[in-house]
């Protein structure tokens, strides 16, 4: 019997860009997600320079 070791990623963002309908982050494996304002309210009613003005802390790991 064979098995392959699979090494695990903790996600990590490399770019983050908040826009007019979603939430963007472009992954160090190279991946990109987008996902709608709606799901994050206090980013949905806030205004462009509010939406812009996020933290990225814990290496690209999380975002506030």
């Amino acid at each position: 019997m064979s098995s392959s070791a699979v090494e695990v990623q903790e996600p990590r963002g490399k770019s983050e860009t908040v826009g007019n309908e979603g939430l963007t982050v472009d992954r160090v494996d190279g991946r990109t997600i987008t996902t709608p304002l709606a799901w994050f309210p206090r980013l949905w009613d806030g205004t462009p320079q509010e939406r812009n003005h996020f933290e990225v802390f814990g290496d690209g790991a999380y975002i506030r």
